[in-house]
């Protein structure tokens, strides 16, 4: 009798331990906070660079690209806010068409919470951003027959004067790429859209198209975005080596918030949960592809790490499944 009931009682602490450990995962892994946020997020996608943002437009979803994983990350760490919030995506459809298609204007006139694409950080009117999630700097991309013809034998910092002398430089106009080589004297023509300004490029001759790095490489390895003809293999990126760039001025790309009208309720907590998403390691796995993508390297997809909250979450469950098991098997 005695030790049927000393068996009793620590089946029963053994259920009880169970039971406190199932409450406490559930709390820590899905608690609600109080927030002003919705319950529906909506992120704009740019499609400039597919590394970046690659958005079918056909089944209107958003394909594997650093926006992808950081959206799907986003979700994860919002549902630790509110479990009913929901990450969805939409496509931003303005590139290269310049100032009658203004960038950011899905994040002021209400459509979209959030952008993600090749922005860089720079004060805007009812837009605020996150922290960088990747730096690139300034090439230009000049024809091939150019390129052999004035830059191939020259070698140093006369390469850079040589072209600051020789060629034109086409930018769109109201950008950073624009402001940053004008200030460093550079002979630069200002377009209104870069469809322009790559036209320019095309039909003339010693002139180069100025942008970020990344995206010059992805013009080259891609294709260019726009309504034009553009051939590719006639180009090349100059300067050559990675990491190597025509001004020393970084290009410091970060997640574009809205912070206009009710959105300026929740644009500063949006903004430290996106801080604290782009810190996990899925995404630090991202910065490396675009990295590895602008250096022209190749890389291999991996799937994106799961949070330390869930996996907390998932251990105290498998602890409570083997307690509940031991508590049984007690006789």
């Amino acid at each position: 009798m005695f030790s049927y009931l000393r068996k009793t009682k620590v089946k029963v602490a053994l259920i009880a331990i169970t039971l406190y450990i199932c409450i406490t995962s559930t709390t820590v892994a899905f608690s609600q906070t109080p927030t002003q946020l919705p319950n529906r997020i909506t992120i704009g996608v740019r499609t400039n660079i597919p590394v970046i943002g690659k958005y079918n437009k056909d089944t209107k979803t958003v394909e594997e690209s650093f926006c992808y994983t950081f959206g799907q990350q986003l979700e994860r760490e919002l549902s630790q806010i509110n479990v009913g919030i929901i990450v969805d995506f939409d496509d931003v459809n303005n590139e290269g068409k310049g100032g009658e298609f203004p960038r950011f204007q899905g994040l002021r006139n209400g459509s979209h919470d959030i952008q993600c694409g090749s922005n860089s950080i720079s004060p805007r009117p009812g837009v605020i951003f996150s922290n960088p999630f990747y730096e690139t700097g300034i090439k230009l991309m000049i024809k091939k027959e150019d390129f052999n013809q004035y830059l191939k034998k020259i070698s140093g910092n006369n390469r850079i004067d040589l072209v600051k002398n020789e060629f034109k430089i086409a930018a769109e106009e109201n950008t950073t790429t624009y402001r940053n080589l004008k200030n460093q004297g550079f002979n630069i023509q200002r377009y209104p859209s870069k469809d322009a300004a790559l036209n320019a490029v095309i039909s003339q001759p010693r002139i180069a198209f100025a942008g970020d790095a990344i995206i010059l490489r992805s013009y080259l390895k891609e294709g260019y975005p726009g309504e034009i003809d553009f051939n590719q293999n006639d180009y090349i990126i100059f300067p050559e080596r990675s990491r190597d760039y025509v001004i020393e001025t970084p290009e410091k790309y970060g997640i574009a918030i809205s912070d206009t009208g009710e959105k300026s309720k929740y644009s500063q907590e949006l903004k430290n949960t996106i801080n604290r998403v782009l810190e996990t390691p899925s995404l630090e796995q991202e910065r490396a592809k675009l990295q590895n993508y602008e250096d022209g390297a190749k890389f291999s997809q991996s799937s994106p790490a799961r949070t330390p909250v869930l996996l907390f979450a998932i251990g105290f469950s498998a602890v409570a499944i083997i307690l509940t098991l031991v508590a049984y098997r007690i006789k």
